[in-house]
């Protein structure tokens, strides 16, 4: 077969559904709704200083919209490619999604207010991995490949010591983050429950 005659791939064009690059914006004005088909976002804030302020994460089936963006100003970051549709505004927001932001909301203040660092990183892991991951033999992996700027900006410290603890982590056998495997180790996520 010559390139112009193979099949082209199944999934080419998808009614409704607009692909966002790693780091784009999905529009959020008035009643608008998106519901995340594939990938990863993030709602943010900022400082005065124009630090950025991670106030919840959405993935694959989430239902994300106005409502829910309780903070001004905010934008929802993909932190991935993502694969979103735009909801009509008529559609009803479930409850789940205004009680999941709460409990989002809640076990991140949680989170921010443990005192070692170390500790606020592995817990906000392992509440990511919970959250997202998949189970793989010995553990859960996240699909996400967060930066570690965008871990130290979540738990409101530097990329250096983010860095510093994830190597330390991995000495310590409490999970693997390194090339594209990121792996939370189960006895880790035992420890370390939210």
């Amino acid at each position: 077969m010559t390139s112009l005659t193979q099949p082209l791939p199944q999934k080419l064009f998808v009614p409704n559904q607009i692909l966002f690059k790693r780091r784009d914006k999905l529009p959020l004005s008035g009643q608008m709704r998106w519901r995340i088909h594939e990938g990863f976002v993030r709602i943010i804030t900022w400082d005065e200083e124009g630090y950025t302020i991670p106030t919840s994460f959405w993935g694959p089936g989430s239902l994300i919209g106005a409502e829910l963006v309780l903070i001004q100003p905010h934008e929802i970051e993909c932190i991935t490619s993502v694969t979103a549709e735009r909801v009509s505004p008529a559609a009803q927001l479930p409850a789940t999604a205004l009680v999941d932001q709460t409990h989002q909301a809640l076990t991140l203040l949680r989170i921010l207010h443990s005192r070692h660092v170390g500790y606020r990183l592995l817990q906000f892991i392992c509440w990511l991995t919970e959250r997202f991951g998949a189970p793989v033999p010995g553990g859960r992996m996240l699909p996400l490949k967060i930066t570690h700027q965008e871990l130290a900006d979540a738990i409101g410290t530097t990329r250096v010591t983010t860095t510093r603890f994830l190597k330390q982590f991995e000495l310590d056998g409490l999970l693997q983050w390194s090339g594209k495997s990121r792996v939370i180790y189960a006895a880790t996520l035992q420890r370390i429950k939210l």
